[in-house]
């Protein structure tokens, strides 16, 4: 009876050391087709600006976020047919296209850098009362848009964008920003996942026929 158990453990632990062999394999595949600028890129574009600005950290939590990215779609998919795969892997693709070209229009519209510190800032969507009484008393034209013509108001403020939002509509762009930016990485990282793993998969077949 022992015998058989301590016969049982050692097939889950083999099983489990391959497991984890065959994942650490699926991410040298995942940096070796991407050269490493997926697992790279947030941390980079963080350092030069094009990350958004909050939170400060979000260059580390995304490659995190990669890397979960990675081993649920090693855990969900392996072992799936082909033409699902390849549905997959086409549906997050475009998901990727979508969600950086939101991102980068969200960011293009809601993101300013002040012009002492090169600092990347978000601004909001609609003033506060105390700022439209400001600019009614200084004449500071400032447009019914979303932002609106805000420079100017800002700078009064001196930069200080809580005084010119409110708390709500700056936390709720900071979130779709973020969002945005982390879907993207999401979908990406599932497309590339489910190319790689169908790939191992297939790879694994032909190799046990052989």
């Amino acid at each position: 009876m022992m015998l058989k158990f301590d016969r049982h453990l050692q097939e889950k632990g083999g099983q489990g050391k391959s497991s984890l062999s065959d994942f650490k394999g699926v991410i040298r595949d995942f940096r070796s087709i991407t050269g490493y600028a997926a697992s790279t890129l947030p941390i980079v574009a963080a350092v030069i600006g094009i990350a958004p600005p909050w939170p400060p950290s979000v260059g580390p939590l995304t490659s995190i976020l990669i890397v979960v990215c990675l081993a649920v779609t090693y855990q969900s998919f392996r072992g799936r047919t082909r033409r699902r795969t390849g549905a997959w892997i086409i549906a997050t693709a475009a998901a990727a296209l979508v969600s950086v070209i939101l991102y980068l229009g969200l960011r293009d519209a809601f993101t300013f850098q002040m012009p002492t510190t090169r600092e990347q800032i978000v601004i909001g969507c609609g003033y506060t009362q105390e700022a439209l009484q400001v600019a009614r008393q200084l004449h500071i034209e400032v447009g019914g848009g979303c932002p609106g013509q805000f420079q100017y108001l800002l700078a009064t403020a001196s930069f200080d964008n809580y005084r010119i939002w409110s708390s709500a509509s700056l936390l709720a762009i900071k979130l779709m920003l973020l969002l945005s930016w982390l879907l993207f990485f999401f979908c990406i990282t599932i497309a590339f996942g489910l190319f790689i793993v169908d790939t191992r998969g297939r790879r694994s077949v032909r190799a046990k026929k052989g």
